[in-house]
């Protein structure tokens, strides 16, 4: 095989690609060694079904001897996967075997090579783990050297147990914990086959064994210096037999009788070896050991090779009795994400749907009709019910990264909740493993080409990234386009399927389906299927006019799309977009015209939805912004009526209920507004709408939700011009998502949206200063959150200045913008000059008789800060108690972040005072205090509850901070769900109280689960180097030595 087609590309068919086989996973594009020249039945790495895992060479060397073919050793494609494989076949069976890397062995290396292994062949669906094991021979198990154990499940175990996973219990013995995967059933039946067999006839594995020997060195065959085993007596038998029962697993030699007959009285135990630990959760698998010694000191390598051999003649033997596995079965529950709902009257377009269905082999299409793909999408999960189908908009990035949120938030994948997450790199990566299991990715209205890649002019849009950049290379993906010059940047032109309208036959057939026969004549039908162009969006729309009112037929809906030419005629002439695009059908509008005075006669607040809806981004408009303010009643009807037109469809989608509307029926919707001059009112009254429903408060987990669900449709109505009597609304709209973007640490958008703010204020307000100074302070505060402290400087020293002319000399608003500019004087090192600044804002307050102000306030935790810096404790104190006295005596709560700095830096202080018991005192007032006012389901009442669970651990009082964390974990993944890696830093703090309490366990099981979720969340920074340390102490304390070695060298390496 030639070693220069290795990850060589297809030309890519823009239909559906399998990249599975379009990046190079076929047996013509692997390496091969040089001296296998033979071809491979398995077509590719999908053909492979079962593994076979050694953990040394002889043991490999053993197995390849044992396969009916060998079709050599690969390294695989993925760059990330270091196993070398070797490919072959026995009794039917794919097999692909790999060896455990040279003197790494034990449950952690075992468990690195199957996540490689699973990764590169997503097929593999059982393993088995063939080699060498110590005996534990009894009185009820003869057991001698170069017999075979295979593992069998018991009532209480697997088939294998973790010998160092456990509890070290008060008498100091030890207790095994922790219950393994039993083997697939498919192997289970096999063995018990098998061992009824054997009750009668010869095993076929001796006859294996003296072929397998001859193949392999002489030092394979049985040794001869000994005949009898050492340990058990009895009559001399150079057969090896077959026994079944419990084997232990773990990292630990074992090479003492004592431990060993303590491990067999206690469990029953017939075997030990190091590697089934790690695998048999990843991989369900039967583990096959050939008995080399007696884990005691008598151990040898005598007898290694010949128990290799045996164990690999009984591996053989079984596969024989083992059915061909299957590689259609998947393990990933099938997901159906975003797609719309099967029109029960699609018909036709059988040739469409067969141009997908051949594209699915040689990959790709290009489809303009969404309807062909939601068809095809619905055929294909039926007949393949394991793939998940996930629909994604291509048409603008806000409705692709609402796509991509929706398909982590149905898969539940860790990391979606957390703000700063880059949910289109965590979905990417995602899709590109092998625990996404067997997908198609609907990709649908991929329109724009500055989206699908980087303009290649200054005259070309930007986005903040290109669809590309997120387009998985494994899989099956179907497009749907009205560009050439788009689709091209995705697929091979030459692979697209263009497909045509209707056929005249298949658009009667779809009238006929929805009008009654008594409404019109076959003549008729055909005639109104001809004028409308067979367009299915424009029959579908005149069948729901003709089916909604009384006493409409076919004929007289003709006589309507004839009387209305000379008034379509002028529509067409005024909206200037629709004769931009060619591609935008007249039949219909001309539908639409009709369909709309209909509604506009007989349900005004219909109408009046449809066109407030046409403002919004059409897809996924939430109903809780649509019936804000309405009564709820004639809402219902409205979008009944609607929906029965034909004008709008129904999605649920990430747990909220939605509406959106076809691209055209917007289209046509907003021309008709703009040459009716209702354009500009209908825009307003969204704007009005999106900035009443936008929440101000970023605090609630909820609103930060509401607000991400909103983003696409603010971002829609702000696309629009400005007008001088809207630009009020533009900017206090887009301060608001200003404000949600900072919250959720988008910097830079935020920082963008501020500048907008302020160039509308000049250009459209003449410089109004009250919202100008909003914007300003939001641009300071985005520079101060960023620490970008001479740039917030600069702005500021520019503006007080000017707001000293404009203001009075105590508003809210000028002292604002000196404390911000104290700040920057601050975290330069300049305390003076913002100490200076500071006491002279304080003394004018206190002068005034306004010593218990807001302002004073802001003062008081300003100067608190400049003391604590200099660590003048005395001052700092005084200053932050002033300030929490007057916050708790007026329940000040309008900004949370005041009363959790203001009580940190006071326990801070205490604490460094050493007033432990004041520092607990006034912690358990002030979150009390802070649960009444803002609720436990605020973010700001869970970071106080760490904060005080923190302090309290400190304290040594753990009872205490454990009640603490536990009920902020129990409200945030009620909250949130589980796995989210916002829990990571409450997580590791109980895992660490619970090991301060000696409840290894527990903190064994709650630090495994922060690792991961502080890794996702903070990357490998110092929360989880310190959670790490604390594992690695865990596993110490249990004895598992090995683990937490391992665990210790990950700490140091971060």
């Amino acid at each position: 095989m030639s070693q220069s087609q290795k990850g060589k590309l297809p030309a890519t068919n823009a239909s559906c690609i399998d990249v599975d086989q379009a990046e190079g996973l076929t047996m013509a594009d692997l390496s091969i060694n040089t001296a296998q020249q033979r071809s491979l039945p398995a077509r590719s790495y999908d053909d492979i079904t079962i593994a076979w895992i050694c953990a040394l060479p002889h043991e490999l060397a053993a197995s390849i001897a044992a396969l009916d073919e060998d079709h050599g050793c690969i390294t695989p494609s993925a760059l990330d996967d270091p196993n070398k494989y070797v490919l072959g076949k026995v009794s039917g069976h794919n097999i692909v075997m790999l060896c455990l890397p040279l003197g790494r062995y034990g449950t952690i290396s075992a468990a690195n090579v199957a996540t490689h292994l699973k990764r590169s062949f997503p097929s593999v669906r059982f393993a088995l783990l063939v080699g060498i094991g110590a005996g534990i021979p009894s009185a009820e198990h003869d057991i001698r050297l170069g017999d075979v154990v295979v593992s069998k499940p018991t009532g209480t175990a697997g088939g294998v147990i973790q010998y160092d996973l456990g509890k070290i219990m008060p008498d100091g013995s030890f207790e095994v914990r922790g219950f393994l995967s039993k083997p697939p059933m498919i192997f289970l039946n096999a063995a018990q086959v098998l061992q009824a067999r054997h009750e009668t006839q010869k095993p076929a594995m001796i006859s294996h064994l003296d072929k397998l020997t001859c193949k392999l060195r002489a030092n394979y065959s049985r040794p001869k210096d000994s005949v009898t085993d050492p340990i058990v007596g009895g009559k001399p038998d150079l057969n090896p037999k077959i026994h079944y029962g419990l084997i232990a697993s773990g990292n630990k030699v074992i090479s003492h009788a004592e431990e060993r007959n303590r491990l067999r009285k206690n469990h029953d135990v017939i075997c030990l070896e190091m590697e089934a630990a790690g695998i048999m959760d990843y991989i369900p698998c039967l583990v096959i050991r050939g008995v080399c010694d007696f884990a005691d000191s008598t151990k040898n390598d005598d007898w290694q090779r010949y128990a290799a051999a045996t164990a690999a003649a009984y591996a053989k033997e079984f596969l024989e009795h083992v059915g061909i596995v299957s590689t259609s079965a998947r393990a990933i529950p099938a997901a159906m994400v975003s797609l719309l709902p099967r029109d029960p009257g699609f018909v036709g377009r059988e040739n469409a749907l067969e141009t997908i269905k051949k594209a699915l082999d040689p990959r790709g299409s290009n489809l303009r009709k969404s309807q062909i793909a939601i068809e095809y999408a619905h055929r294909h999960r039926q007949a393949s019910p394991q793939t998940s189908i996930f629909w994604v908009s291509g048409s603008t990035p806000d409705r692709f990264l609402s796509s991509y949120v929706a398909i982590a938030e149905e898969m539940k994948l860790p990391g979606i909740a957390n703000p700063q997450c880059n949910r289109l790199d965590l979905v990417h990566r995602w899709l590109l493993s092998d625990s996404s299991g067997q997908w198609l990715m609907i990709l649908d209205n991929v329109d724009d080409v500055d989206f699908v890649r980087p303009p290649r002019n200054s005259g070309g849009k930007t986005y903040d990234f290109t669809m590309s950049r997120y387009l998985p290379t494994r899989g099956l993906l179907l497009v749907t386009s009205r560009s050439r010059e788009a689709i091209s940047h995705i697929v091979e032109p030459d692979h697209f399927a263009v497909i045509d309208v209707m056929t005249k036959v298949e658009a009667c057939v779809l009238l006929n389906n929805r009008i009654p026969n008594d409404l019109g004549n076959e003549q008729e039908r055909a005639a109104l299927a001809t004028n409308l162009d067979f367009i299915p969006l424009a029959l579908t729309q005149a069948s729901s006019y003709i089916r909604w009112r009384r006493r409409a037929t076919v004929g007289k809906y003709l006589n309507l799309l004839n009387d209305k030419k000379s008034r379509l005629q002028v529509l067409k002439s005024e909206g200037g977009d629709l004769r931009r695009d060619p591609e935008f059908p007249n039949a219909v509008l001309a539908t639409w015209q009709i369909s709309m005075e209909q509604i506009r006669q007989q349900h005004e607040a219909a109408s009046d939805l449809l066109s407030l809806m046409s403002i919004f981004d059409r897809q996924n408009i939430p109903e809780f912004l649509l019936s804000n303010g309405k009564d709820q009643d004639e809402f219902e009807e409205a979008i009944e009526t609607l929906i029965g037109f034909s004008f709008i469809s129904e999605v649920t989608t990430s747990g909220y209920q939605a509406f959106q509307m076809h691209r055209l029926v917007q289209i046509a919707t907003t021309d008709w507004l703009s040459c009716h001059g209702k354009y500009e009112m209908k825009h307003n009254i969204a704007l009005q709408l999106m900035l009443k429903v936008y929440p101000s408060d970023m605090e609630s987990f909820k609103n930060q939700k509401n607000c991400r669900i909103l983003e696409p449709h603010a971002a829609a109505i702000l696309l629009q011009d400005v007008t001088d009597e809207a630009a009020s609304y533009h900017v206090k709209l887009n301060n608001a998502r200003c404000a949600y973007n900072m919250r959720i640490g988008k910097y830079d958008i935020a920082e963008m949206m501020a500048s907008e703010s302020s160039k509308i204020c000049v250009r459209n307000l003449g410089g109004s200063y009250e919202l100008a100074l909003i914007s300003i302070n939001l641009g300071a505060a985005i520079l101060l959150g960023q620490s970008r402290w001479k740039e917030a400087e600069g702005l500021l020293e520019k503006l007080v200045p000017v707001y000293e002319v404009l203001l009075e000399p105590r508003t809210r608003a000028l002292c604002h913008a000196r404390f911000m500019l104290a700040k920057c004087y601050e975290g330069q090192g300049r305390l003076n000059e913002a100490e200076a600044l500071l006491a002279r804002e304080l003394e004018n307050e206190e002068a005034a008789g306004k010593s218990k102000s807001f302002t004073s306030q802001q003062a008081r935790l300003s100067l608190g800060s400049i003391f604590l810096d200099r660590k003048e404790y005395v001052e700092a104190e005084g200053m932050y108690n002033k300030a929490l006295a007057n916050m708790i005596e007026k329940h000040i709560t309008t900004d949370p972040v005041d009363i959790l700095i203001c009580f940190s830096q006071i326990v801070r202080i205490q604490t460094i005072r050493k007033r432990s018991a004041d520092a607990e005192a006034i912690s358990a007032r002030v979150l009390t205090i802070v649960q009444e006012c803002l609720g436990e389901d605020n973010c700001r009442t869970i970071e106080l509850m760490l904060f005080v669970s923190t302090l309290y651990a400190q304290h040594g009082n753990l009872q205490a901070a454990e009640r603490l964390a536990s009920q902020a974990l129990a409200t945030m993944k009620n909250m949130l769900g589980e796995d989210d890696p916002q829990f990571g830093p409450i997580m590791a703090h109980l895992g660490m109280i619970y090991s301060a309490q000696e409840r290894l366990e527990e903190a064994d099981e709650m630090l495994t689960q922060a690792v991961p979720l502080l890794r996702n969340a903070f990357g490998e920074s110092s929360r989880t180097r310190k959670s790490l340390v604390s594992l690695a102490q865990v596993r110490r304390t249990q004895g598992r030595l090995t683990e937490a070695e391992r665990l210790e060298e990950e700490a140091a390496g971060i």
